[in-house]
């Protein structure tokens, strides 16, 4: 089983050639294609957004069998963040979001990404951010979040290299949205009035086209004599 394994991945690598694949490069389009697929719930407007300088130029490489052992794949994930908060889903979420150059930005909300670790291995990917939400000069949350992607491994095992950029910009999408997810719900319980309490939802509708679906609910809380 190991030798044709090893065959059909020495025949995917001489259909495909050799050369350096850049995985952010449609990553913009790739978020247009897949709309959607994530819901995100509103909770703020005029938001702006930072990059550290590490999570702006971190770079990620690997070489896969099953891609062709000529090909390098590298993935950045500075244009990879840029495109999911510019993108219609995160859009829809914060608001009128733009990027800022500076960590010290003083009106309305920013939210700061420092890039802890990512990764592509055993066919998906990880992530790792410390995400900060600033409202002017006053720090609302400073938190460290982490999420593996949806698996690839049937889709790079039948596509091969045709099919790598594929497996890694879903299983990245997928990792992104469930910290994001996360981050949004946490950041509602920031901006909970006194007397208000908060759920989230998870929904999966298929292994294929995941939704993940965060819903941010404010109540008002039952007075001690109801």
């Amino acid at each position: 089983m190991r030798k044709i394994f090893l065959l059909f991945a020495a025949m995917v690598g001489l259909m495909t050639g050799g050369c350096t694949h850049q995985i952010h490069a449609d990553y913009a389009q790739y978020l247009v294609n897949n709309e959607g697929t994530v819901t995100f719930s509103p909770v703020s407007d005029a938001t702006a957004y930072y990059l550290t300088p590490s999570t702006q130029d971190h770079s990620f490489e690997f070489v896969s069998a099953m891609g062709g052992l000529a090909n390098t794949w590298a993935i950045q994930i500075g244009p990879v963040l840029d495109a999911t908060m510019n993108g219609k889903d995160a859009q829809t979420a914060f608001g009128q979001v733009t990027k800022t150059l500076s960590p010290n930005a003083n009106k309305g909300l920013l939210i700061i990404f420092d890039l802890k670790d990512y990764a592509f291995e055993n066919f998906e990917a990880s992530i790792s951010l410390q995400i900060t939400a600033r409202d002017g000069a006053s720090e609302l949350l400073s938190k460290r979040y982490a999420s593996v992607g949806i698996s690839q491994g049937g889709k790079m095992f039948w596509g091969g290299g045709f099919a790598m950029k594929n497996a890694v910009q879903q299983s990245t999408k997928s990792a992104v949205d469930r910290v994001l997810t996360q981050f949004i719900f946490d950041l509602g319980k920031v901006y909970e009035g006194p007397g208000q309490s908060a759920g989230v939802e998870f929904l999966v509708l298929d292994g294929n086209r995941p939704t993940y679906f965060a819903s941010i609910a404010a109540t008002p809380a039952r007075s001690p004599a109801e």
